[in-house]
């Protein structure tokens, strides 16, 4: 789902000497180009405004963008060709692949609205309740979990004998929950993650189904991503760093993250030596983890007014270029079906597929 995931590497860890290369200092935006390790495969044409998510549907061989234009749209993953558009009826805000389901979460006017599709049988529902944005959703357990622009957590369980889902709980400020804006949810095991607006990180305990940790102001702003990689947590926001926390091997009550991050990654600091201005650092718009053909974890990274997805390689973060050109990416998909390809959706519709390929070296 949109804003949160994971990926994993080769079972390292974090300290506070990893590595923060710099060949990057002064490069212009004109002088980025495709690393020789990547080629651009196709660019998907049909959306008219921002992509807000991608998802592929690997049994269909599909690929799904989702759009602030109203529609989602699927491509055929082996022509690069359209194959249907749907009007949802609203500013497209996320959506999700899970379970045999398609849900898409829209907002019209005030209300925020989760259409529901079921995959083997066509049939379709929605689920009304959010005021505003529903900027994210998830699969915790058997619940479809949604977080909206009304600082509220929904869930809603699927009902057997109806064949829909329904609302099963509200979570609000009041409950525990979140006091702005949610922006991103994630699950890891028999825990929920959230985060929001003012820089919050939530944990949640499944079982017990109440928030078990708080991580206040763990980002100076809003935590744009949560992406789970090996025994860590990374969280990108709107401040411009990416920030690696330990996820304790023993968790405790109040303690499933290590309350510091083990690790602040500042592209600026490393590039430019002293850091610089809060206000004129880029913000993360998008992030997701992928992996090249030698099973390398890698980090894809869009930041605000960049033309450029910038690549990184874990755990040191050094570079490994760009994916050119993306127009401010704001969702990132990253598909292994014959080989990895990474997908990029950017702020004017346009989604383009990239491929790792083999470099020649001379001999």
């Amino acid at each position: 789902g949109r804003r949160g995931g994971q990926f994993f590497g080769r079972g390292r860890s974090y300290s506070g000497q990893t590595r923060q290369r710099d060949e990057e200092t002064a490069v212009r935006e004109e002088e980025k180009a495709l690393p020789a390790d990547v080629r651009l495969l196709t660019e998907l044409q049909g959306h008219s405004k921002k992509i807000t998510a991608i998802a592929f549907e690997p049994t269909s061989q599909q690929v799904y963008t989702a759009s602030f234009d109203g529609t989602v749209r699927t491509w055929s993953s082996v022509t690069g060709e359209a194959v249907t558009c749907v009007e949802v009826g609203g500013e497209v805000d996320s959506m999700l692949l899970a379970g045999g389901f398609l849900f898409v979460g829209f907002h019209k006017g005030t209300e925020g609205i989760i259409k529901v599709w079921n995959m083997a049988t066509g049939s379709d529902h929605i689920l009304t309740g959010h005021k505003g944005g529903i900027n994210c959703l998830a699969i915790a357990g058997t619940a479809l979990v949604s977080g909206g622009q009304d600082h509220s957590l929904r869930v809603w369980n699927f009902n057997q004998q109806a064949g829909i889902f329904m609302s099963q709980a509200i979570i609000t400020k009041e409950d525990g929950g979140h006091s702005s804006c949610i922006i991103a949810i994630t699950v890891l095991g028999p825990y929920m993650f959230t985060t929001d607006f003012d820089g919050t990180i939530l944990v949640w305990d499944l079982t017990a189904g109440k928030v078990t940790q708080s991580l206040t102001c763990a980002h100076d702003g809003p935590i744009m991503q949560l992406l789970v990689y090996e025994s860590h947590m990374l969280s990108a926001g709107i401040d411009g760093v990416i920030k690696v926390w330990e996820v304790l091997s023993s968790p405790a009550p109040g303690m499933v993250l290590k309350p510091e991050p083990d690790f602040v990654f500042d592209k600026d600091k490393s590039e430019e030596g002293p850091r610089r201005a809060k206000l004129q650092r880029p913000g993360i718009l998008a992030m997701a983890g992928t992996s090249d053909p030698a099973g390398t974890p890698i980090l894809m990274v869009s930041y605000n007014g960049e033309k450029c997805v910038r690549l990184f390689e874990l755990p040191s973060f050094s570079s490994r270029g760009y994916l050119v050109p993306v127009e401010m990416a704001r969702t990132l998909a990253s598909v292994s079906t014959t080989g990895t390809v990474m997908m990029t959706g950017d702020q004017n519709g346009a989604v383009r597929i990239f491929a790792w390929q083999p470099t020649l070296l001379a001999s």
